[in-house]
């Protein structure tokens, strides 16, 4: 089905909006009670998310802690509203689980849908990354995406959509380029810079520079950097124990993990 047939909003004129949720403090719920009591909570955060949403509205989760909600035939004014009743709402929640009570927020990414809203994807990784951005303002907020207040920024935010995909797809890969002294003959052990590349749509590299910005921008630093530690400790210990160096595809002073 094409996006504009699912929103209907170029064919029938009218204005939509959808909702990226994600839970804060979700994380707690399953490293401190387990996955079991994880399962229950987000079946009690639908059931009380849908009371402040209208019968024509949808809410879908999107996996993990992560909610999407398409608000048909709804203005900007109006989603707004529904999205800080559902916040408020969740914020007020109190989940009880053998004796033990968490506070349970949520931080919502808001893109309005109209006749000259781009197509789904784009509308996507709009809410997602304006998401990120309520999460970094402080959480438990709602964070509206507005094209020409964001100015230059729509590319970052389509940044951050893609290394969100690559997390999920295992888009990124580490590349290494020998270090080696001026004079010849003063180095016995081979050293190397370890560098990060992610794939772009057409699964070529995109050097740090095309995303790293982005990432420290919204707080992905550290997920990245994470990536890369445990990434690289599992290649030394491939090595060390096949002794096998792999071939790098694309020559040059960088070579492939």
């Amino acid at each position: 089905t094409e996006p504009r047939q699912v929103f209907g909003a170029r064919a029938q004129r009218r204005d939509h909006a959808l909702l990226y949720l994600d839970m804060d403090n979700f994380k707690a719920v399953n490293d401190t009670c387990g996955h079991t009591a994880g399962d229950e909570l987000l079946r009690q955060l639908t059931a009380i998310m849908l009371t402040r949403m209208r019968g024509s509205d949808t809410l879908a989760r999107l996996g993990g802690d992560e909610f999407g909600a398409l608000l048909e035939s709804c203005p900007p004014e109006q989603a707004v509203r529904i999205a800080n009743a559902m916040r408020e709402t969740v914020r007020e929640f109190r989940f009880v689980w053998e004796g033990k009570t968490f506070n349970i927020g949520v931080s919502i990414g808001l893109v309005p849908v109209g006749a000259e809203t781009g197509d789904i994807n784009q509308v996507l990784a709009a809410a997602d990354a304006c998401c990120y951005e309520a999460k970094k303002l402080g959480r438990d907020r709602v964070q509206v995406y507005r094209p020409d207040d964001h100015g230059g920024r729509h590319e970052e935010l389509e940044v951050v959509s893609q290394i969100n995909r690559a997390f999920e797809l295992g888009q990124f890969r580490l590349y290494r380029q020998s270090i080696a002294p001026i004079a010849p003959g003063q180095q016995r052990e081979p050293h190397y810079e370890v560098l990060i590349r992610m794939l772009d749509r057409n699964g070529k590299p995109v050097p740090a520079t095309g995303f790293m910005p982005a990432a420290e921008r919204y707080n992905l630093l550290t997920s990245i950097e994470r990536w890369v530690v445990s990434s690289l400790v599992e290649f030394l210990h491939r090595q060390w124990t096949t002794g096998a160096i792999p071939h790098d595809p694309h020559g040059g002073g960088e070579r492939g993990f």
